[in-house]
This record gives structure tokens, C-alpha cells and sequence, in this order.
């Protein structure tokens, strides 16, 4: 029997009452579709079906004010995705009308746990957390084009989506020496509308010169009721009430591209966009993105070709202020990383070279250095840089060989405050991701029968450091490897009907301090699972057919 007390310390019968349990689950996704093109038509229909599934536990955490358990929590979710279009093509232009349904079933309400810890309010012995709740999604799409001129053409895209979750409440508590105010409504009646379109305009007014531009709209509009709640803090006592808010935006982008042949074998593009984000109940009602690049393309020789690229970002939040009806206050100089002002420059380069007809090479490197130069509290500075390294060997035309070899590296510097106030603690972190892969294919290995192999490498380290004026050893590194091997054939028994067989072994190594070595009375507040770093090795069989009518 299990006996409870103010800390895992004080639990006498916590490792005679211990269990093992299992961290698990099953995913099951079941699709089909059909196309359908009537003989001499400019019509295509196309309807497809996906029913996804998912259920097992994972490691939930739930808490009772100061005290935490991580408990192994079953779930059982499904989502039914369709999908429909109608698309009529002519010579100068097409036109496409489309449905998506997204519908998401959650057959378990809540979790309800008892409280392993003894006690802090009366009537606090059960804890219960809402989960995901059921919600649909329903829109129609649009797509168009127009070859207005032989070098001008329009293009056009658009939906309208609307949003439902109606999921009916549990109750504020289920403490009942609590007696907290009815609940204003019986569900949410959470109604979403969005609306999306884009414009692009596509010219060539000159024989050297090209132009593009477009423009974007995505909007949210969220109309669902506001209501007051009154808090329940984790079945323990009551506090104060919370109004839910809104959310709401308005993102309109839009952009102009010149690209101009200055010689035959160089070209110079040069592009502007502009990006302001108008939201409701949010730190700021609007945020202002202007950004230009340039980028140069050569072509030295046939067996060359390479490009370089800079840009420039500026973005800038002109009345940044903490949102006022949160439960707990903001510190005012905080700033959210993706809201904050911000500068980002950007280095892209390219370079591929054809060092025979059968052997090919080819390097690419990006840098970004952003610098957050009104943030005191939050992100104030962040660096990211990657190359990729690849080979393609094609001894024949039927078989070819491809190898690469990526590393990125992104580090960050995060300013903070223990006293609701200026800085006085930071945080730096960098991560170091490396990846490398080997793959052939050959096609034809007899008559209708493809197939090929592929191996992928990767490894990963995270790094955590923190400054506050004491010294403080280093966070541990957090790492993880991966391999993977996959195997393929495909067989086409006849131009309508082919099966393709494919098999992938995988193996997965994780360090992580804040998981290993953590029992379930190593924290004398927090009765954990006792779970380790993921570890594992998984063989997935699969077989795909395909059928053309």
C-alpha cells in the first residue's frame, strides 16, 4: 500500500510500492485516393482519405503547488483528413477548386491521478487535467493561373477555413471542499475563420530581365466568447478570475524581385519584401519586417556554376508593451524572441562543379547573426552557421552513388532577472549538429525492377552554460546518435500496376542529465518514473502497391 508524505524522503513504502510501467505507442495510418480524368476533358478530379491514429502513455507532469509527479498517462487520439479537387486546364490558363477536412477525436477527457504527496489543503488527495480537445477544421481552397501576354503571367491562390472546438468543460475541481463560482458557459464554443490568398505576377519585359511580384495575405479571425473564469490553482484553493482571450492576426507580406542577365554567364538578382503583422491581445499589435538581398549567379564555365547572397532583415515592434490581463505579470523588459526588434544579416553561398561526366560535387554554406538590440530581458543575440559537402558518382546511366556530409552549429545568449528587474543571470547554448549519408540507386536491375540502399549518420550535442556573477559548473552535454539503413525494391508488373518493398533498420542514443540517473526519490518534491534517455532500435517492414486505372 502506498503512504504518502511531504517528500519523497518521507514516503517509507516508496520502493515496495513501485511498479514498472511501460512508455509506449502505436500509430496506425490507413489512406487511399483516386484520381479520375474523363477521355478528351480538360477536367482532373482527385479525392483523397487518411484516417490516423494513435494511442499508448507517455510521461505526463501534474503538480499540486510545490509538489510535481511525472505519471505515465494513456491517450488515445484519431484524425480523419479529406481531401477534393476539381481542376479545369486550358492552353493559357487553369483554375483548380478544392475541400480539406481535418477532424481530431480525443477519447479521453481528462486524466485523474492521486496525490502521492501528503496533502497541502484539505481535500487535495485527487488531481485531474483536461486533454486535447475534440476540434474540426473545415476549408475550400482555390488556385488559378493566366497567361495574359507570351511574357506575363498571373497567378492566384486562396481559402477560407473555418474553425469549431466545443468540447464540453470539466468541472473547476474536483476537490469538493472546494466551492469555486459556476462555470460561465458549458464549453468554450470556439469558432476560428481564416482566410488566406496570395497574388503573384510574373513578367519578362525585357529579353535579360525578369520580374516578380507578389503578395500574401493570412489572416485569423478568432470569435470566440469571452468569459471570466475563476481560477482553480491544481485542486488546491481558489484565486482570482481569468478572462480567456482571442488570439487574433493579420500578416500581409509583399515583395518585388528583378533578376537581370548582365552577362550570358552572370546574372544579378536584387529583391525587396515588406511584412507587417497586425495582432489582437497580444505584447504588440503590430510588427514591421523590411528586408533586401542581393544575389549574384555565375556560370564561369559548363562545368561550374555558383552563387552568393546577401540579406538584410530589420524588424521593428513600435509599441511593445507586456499583455495586461495575464494570470502572473510580465517583467516589462522582457521581450518575446519573436516579436522583439531585430536584425539579421544573412551570408548564402553555392558552389557545384562537374569534375567528369560521371563525377559531380558541390558545397553550400549559410550564416545568420541576429542581434535583438532593444531586448534587456530575453534573447539578445543569436548565431547560426551550416555546410553541406556532396558527391554524385553515375558510373552509368542506370546506377548512380550520392554522399554528403553536413554540419550546423547555433549557439544563443538569453539575459535574465531573479528579481523582476534588470539582469543579473545568462544563458548561453549551442548546439552542434553533424550528419552524414551514403546512398545508391539502380533502375532496371532487370526488366521492371528498381532498387536501392541508403545509410544515414547523425550526431548531436546540446551545450548549456550559466553565468550569475558565482561560479557555477557547466550543464552536462546533452547528446544523441542515430543510424539508419533502408533497403527498397520496386517492381512494375506492368505500366498500371507496381509494388515497391522497403525495409529500415534504425538505432537511436540519447545522454540527457535532466532524465539519467533521476529515480523516483532523487528530487524531494518531484516523484518522478525514473525514466532514462531514449534508447532504442526499431525494423520497420512495409509494402506499397499502386494501381493506375
Amino acid at each position: 500500500y502506498w503512504v504518502s508524505g511531504g517528500s519523497t524522503g518521507q514516503m517509507s513504502k516508496l520502493n515496495s510500492s513501485l511498479r514498472n510501467v511501460d512508455i509506449q505507442n502505436t500509430r496506425r495510418i490507413a489512406s487511399f485516393g483516386a484520381k479520375f480524368i474523363p477521355p478528351e476533358s480538360h477536367w482532373h478530379f482527385s479525392a483523397n482519405f487518411r484516417r490516423d491514429t494513435q494511442d499508448g502513455s507517455n510521461a505526463l507532469g501534474s503538480n499540486f503547488v510545490t509538489t510535481s509527479s511525472i505519471l505515465p498517462a494513456y491517450f488515445d487520439y484519431s484524425t480523419n483528413q479529406v481531401r477534393a479537387t476539381a481542376a479545369y486546364n486550358l492552353e493559357k490558363w487553369q483554375v483548380s477548386f478544392g475541400y480539406y477536412g481535418s477532424f481530431f477525436q480525443d477519447a479521453n477527457a481528462a486524466v485523474t491521478w492521486d496525490n502521492p504527496f501528503t496533502p497541502l489543503a484539505p481535500g487535495a488527495v485527487q488531481g485531474q487535467m483536461g486533454q486535447p480537445p475534440n476540434n474540426s477544421f473545415n476549408a475550400l481552397t482555390f488556385s488559378g493561373a493566366w497567361q495574359m501576354f507570351s511574357n506575363t503571367r498571373l497567378m492566384a491562390t486562396g481559402s477560407l477555413g473555418h474553425g469549431t472546438q466545443d468540447s464540453t468543460f470539466l468541472s473547476s475541481t474536483i476537490n469538493t471542499q472546494l466551492t469555486p463560482a459556476p462555470l460561465p458557459r458549458s464549453s468554450l464554443d470556439g469558432v476560428m475563420d481564416t482566410i488566406n490568398y496570395a497574388l503573384r505576377l510574373y513578367s519578362s519585359p525585357l529579353p535579360d530581365l525578369n520580374l516578380t511580384a507578389d503578395y500574401t495575405v493570412n489572416k485569423r479571425d478568432n470569435h470566440t466568447p469571452e468569459a471570466s473564469y475563476q481560477q482553480v490553482i491544481t485542486d488546491t484553493y481558489l484565486s482570482d478570475y481569468a478572462v480567456n482571450i482571442p488570439y487574433s492576426f493579420n500578416d500581409q507580406l509583399g515583395r518585388l524581385i528583378a533578376d537581370y542577365s548582365v552577362l550570358a554567364s552572370v546574372h544579378l538578382e536584387g529583391g525587396l519584401s515588406f511584412d507587417n503583422q497586425e495582432r489582437v491581445y497580444s505584447e504588440t499589435a503590430s510588427t514591421q519586417t523590411n528586408s533586401y538581398w542581393v544575389n549574384v549567379r555565375a556560370n564561369p564555365f559548363s562545368s561550374m556554376t555558383g552563387s552568393l547572397q546577401f540579406t538584410h532583415e530589420r524588424r521593428f515592434s513600435p509599441d511593445y508593451n507586456p499583455v495586461d490581463n495575464l494570470f502572473l505579470p510580465e517583467n516589462p523588459l522582457m521581450r518575446q524572441f519573436d516579436l522583439a526588434n531585430r536584425t539579421r544579416n544573412q551570408y548564402r553561398g553555392q558552389l557545384s562543379y562537374a569534375i567528369s561526366s560521371q563525377w559531380n560535387a558541390g558545397v553550400t554554406a549559410e550564416d545568420n547573426i541576429d542581434n535583438y538590440d532593444a531586448s534587456s530581458i530575453g534573447l539578445t543575440q543569436a548565431k547560426d552557421f551550416n555546410y553541406t559537402l556532396s558527391v554524385v558518382y553515375t558510373p552509368i546511366k542506370t546506377l548512380n552513388f550520392n554522399g554528403y556530409y553536413t554540419q550546423e552549429r547555433n549557439s544563443w545568449r538569453q539575459a535574465n532577472s531573479q528579481t523582476y528587474s534588470t539582469p543579473n543571470w545568462y544563458g548561453d547554448y549551442e548546439n552542434t549538429f553533424q550528419m552524414a549519408g551514403l546512398s545508391a540507386e539502380m533502375r532496371d536491375i532487370k526488366p521492371g525492377l528498381d532498387g536501392g540502399v541508403d545509410f544515414n549518420y547523425s550526431l548531436a550535442r546540446g551545450m548549456t552554460a550559466v553565468y550569475t556573477g558565482v561560479a557555477y559548473p557547466a550543464f552536462p552535454n546533452i547528446t544523441m546518435r542515430m543510424q539508419s539503413l533502408s533497403l527498397y525494391a520496386k517492381y512494375r508488373f506492368n505500366p498500371k500496376w507496381a509494388m515497391k518493398f522497403a525495409y529500415r533498420f534504425e538505432r537511436y542514443h540519447t545522454t540527457d542529465w535532466s532524465l539519467d540517473g533521476v529515480t523516483p526519490s532523487t528530487i524531494p518534491n518531484v516523484l518522478a518514473l525514473g525514466i532514462y534517455s531514449p534508447d532504442y532500435v526499431v525494423n520497420v517492414i512495409s509494402v506499397i502497391t499502386q494501381y493506375t486505372f
